[in-house]
This record gives structure tokens, sequence and C-alpha cells, in this order.
């Protein structure tokens, strides 16, 4: 296993059914909905920093999550295989390794922090830098995936959406699909 790249999974739609931005912010204004107040202050610093203060403030029970539990399977079996298996989100990384440390099955977790939002164009770079071009394997379920697809060395698509798949299938890389929501 060790010509064998990184297995990169991303957490909203893909891992989860579910998109943890929304969710959370959802969760914070039920705690309490004055935080509402906030946003506009939050967001003169960008989103990525809307995205960590809300993380800060809000609680919720991963076990409570609706995960795909396909995708669970084949990295549990990667796992299994010495295979090194990452978690890396848009969302913001103290969501990300709340959720991570419940599954227990990841060898690091990379996250939005209060600054950088790591999703398409931003993704790609921070596991080029990492990995390399065409270093790892990245497993996805949006358009915004194309783009770290086009980077990767292997494509893995947790989606029912047939342009979807033709379009990464265009990017002449090995194609695996799992059902998505």
């Amino acid at each position: 296993m060790s010509n064998v790249k990184p297995l990169c999974v991303d957490l909203d739609g893909t891992l989860i059914f579910d998109d943890m931005v929304p969710k959370s912010i959802y969760l914070l204004l039920k705690k309490n909905i004055f935080y509402i107040f906030l946003f506009p202050f939050w967001m003169f610093k960008g989103f990525a920093y809307v995205k960590r203060q809300v993380a800060k403030r809000v609680e919720f029970d991963p076990a409570s999550l609706p995960y795909n539990q396909t995708l669970l399977g084949f990295i549990n079996q990667q796992r299994q295989l010495k295979r090194k298996v990452l978690l890396v989100t848009a969302s913001d990384q103290l969501i990300a390794e709340k959720i991570a440390n419940f599954l227990g099955i990841f060898d690091e977790v990379i996250g939005s922090d209060a600054v950088v939002s790591y999703s398409g164009v931003r993704k790609l770079k921070k596991l080029q830098e990492k990995f390399g071009v065409e270093g790892f394997d990245y497993a996805g379920n949006a358009y915004v995936d194309l783009k770290v697809w086009a980077g990767s060395h292997e494509i893995i698509i947790v989606s029912d959406d047939a342009c979807l798949i033709k379009k990464a299938e265009k990017l002449n890389k090995r194609v695996t699909v799992f059902k998505g929501i």
C-alpha cells in the first residue's frame, strides 16, 4: 500500500447527507435568536469568519447526523488496508474535528478556519501543497468538487447527478460512483 494515494473525503453531502453550515446556523439561532444581530458584523470579516464564530458557539450531537453508510463502509475497508484517510471540508475545522473524533476513522482533518474556507480551488491548492499534483484521491458530491477532481488522482463521486458524473468522467481519470441523497 506504500504507493497508494491518501483518500481525502468531503463532509457536506458526501460523508453526511446534510450541510453543516446551514445546520449550524440554524442550531445557533435556535439556541438564541439574538445572535442574528452579530451576523452583519461577522460578515465584514468574510464567510470563513462567520463559520468560525458559529462553530465556536454551536453544540450538536455527531451521532445524530445522517451518515452515508455505504461510504463509511468503503472508508473502513480502506483503513483496514492501512490507507491514510483525511476529512477535508469547507465546514469549519472545529465542527469537522468533532465529527472526525466521533467516527474515529480519519488520520487528519482539514477544515476551514476563521480566514480561509477550503472549497473548490482553495481545497485543491491545499491538497496539492500537501500531496502534490494528482497525489491524492478525492471523494466529493458537487459541481464545486470538479475543480478538486481535476487535480486529484482518482475521482470518487457521491451523487446520482448524471450530468455531474458525465463531467467528472471527461476528466479522464478513474471514477467510482456511490449513491447520493
